[in-house]
């Protein structure tokens, strides 16, 4: 999982390189939408197979999962089918003039639902601890997509880049279908069987939307007000806070274990607290330090390497910021070992109401592109600021339901 997100990250730099400002922004506005048509595709019911998947088979119940799989995989392709005969419609009615965006979206759709049937049956084999199979098989798909997008761009530009993303997810999902999946069919019927895994996929998905939103409401108004361009510019800059996820994806991976196997052992929660906030201070303050050479770094690739780019540099000492805080938004795993997942939902809501009235201000005002690079800043600060009081108040809480 790590080679993957280091290779999504050099895939975005590279198509950087390869597309000018206007593509790269169609092309990030084409991922940012298939992630909601993945949602829209799967309603629920990928999230809820993750959840139950598992454990269907460590109960021996195999015959249940497949045939739940094939009915999820047979609703998912009619669901495709229908986002995407919706997305023909708005097309042709002349609702949207621009023929670049209609082209856009049409694509997303398409993405949405190819990668929704794969994320299913990787599902299915993640279920069966088949750990080494799960993780090689993303990694194929990023170099593969990697390769092909990086060759089709320099011909095709970003819809060569799409047409990439596609065919390789397409093909990998075929061959996984028929070699690593056991009995799949497309069973287009039985669609009541699935209220299991819909009641518990549906308030997963739902918070998967509203913590999408969180993070990236701004990036819709970025292209409506201020175009194509300047969107591809604000994408360029975004660079920075994909490699701040990546990071947080990292630390989180050894910190949220640690802290369930600590706390089921009986440690004291504010002592692990405590540890956990000594490396925040220690990770913010080598990020502060780390600042003036990466600034010099950067000084000097955009310019030799990126020139078309140089009108994003405005923004990369805003969106460091906003990297920076990403990298130890790391509280929640407290949260969620709590069980108090659902004040996680509500603080993204509140963020997402924050953002959304801030970024419309600023589309009303019509502001520059500095002025939503500091509104995604403030929407990151807010969640780490919320995150960390709500630890500390669950951490308090528990201490005094112990001693009394």
């Amino acid at each position: 999982m790590l080679l993957s997100g280091v290779v999504g990250l050099v895939k975005i730099t590279l198509y950087a390189k390869v597309l000018s400002p206007g593509q790269l922004g169609y092309y990030s506005l084409s991922l940012l939408l298939s992630t909601y048509g993945m949602y829209i595709c799967s309603c629920g019911l990928y999230e809820g197979s993750i959840g139950i998947f598992p454990r269907w088979y460590g109960e021996g119940r195999s015959n249940e999962v497949e045939s739940a799989r094939n009915t999820i995989a047979g609703f998912t392709a009619l669901s495709t089918l229908a986002l995407l005969l919706s997305l023909g419609l708005v097309i042709t009615s002349d609702t949207l003039k621009d023929m670049s965006t209609n082209v856009v979206i049409f694509l997303a759709g398409l993405f949405a639902g190819g990668s929704t049937l794969f994320v299913l049956l990787l599902a299915d084999i993640r279920s069966r601890l088949m750990t080494l199979e799960f993780g090689t098989i993303i990694f194929l798909r990023s170099i593969l997509s990697l390769s092909l997008g990086t060759t089709l761009a320099h011909q095709y530009g970003y819809i060569g880049i799409l047409v990439s993303e596609i065919i390789i997810t397409t093909c990998i999902t075929a061959i996984i279908a028929k070699y690593k999946i056991h009995n799949f069919a497309w069973n287009l019927s039985g669609f009541v069987e699935l209220k299991p895994i819909f009641r518990v996929g549906l308030p997963l998905m739902l918070n998967g939307v509203v913590t999408n939103a969180a993070s990236n409401i701004d990036r819709f108004f970025v292209i409506s007000t201020l175009g194509d361009t300047i969107f591809g510019y604000y994408s360029f800059a975004m660079i920075l806070a994909t490699g701040g996820s990546l990071v947080q994806s990292i630390l989180s991976q050894h910190i949220g274990p640690e802290i369930l196997y600590r706390i089921g052992q009986g440690d004291p929660p504010k002592e692990l607290l405590g540890k956990l906030n000594r490396c925040t201070v220690v990770i913010l303050v080598s990020l502060v330090l780390l600042w003036y050479p990466f600034s010099l770094i950067v000084e000097w690739i955009i310019p030799n390497y990126f020139p078309e780019y140089l009108q994003a540099y405005s923004i990369i000492p805003i969106i460091y910021v906003g990297a920076s805080v990403i990298v130890v938004s790391y509280y929640e795993n407290f949260i969620v070992a709590f069980r108090k997942t659902e004040y996680l939902l509500i603080l993204n809501i509140a963020i997402v109401a924050i953002v959304l009235g801030l970024s419309l201000l600023c589309s009303f005002w019509n502001l520059s592109l500095v002025s939503f690079a500091i509104i995604y800043v403030i929407g990151r600060i807010l969640y780490f600021i919320f995150t960390l009081i709500l630890t500390q108040w669950s951490v308090n809480k528990l201490c005094l339901s112990v001693d009394s």
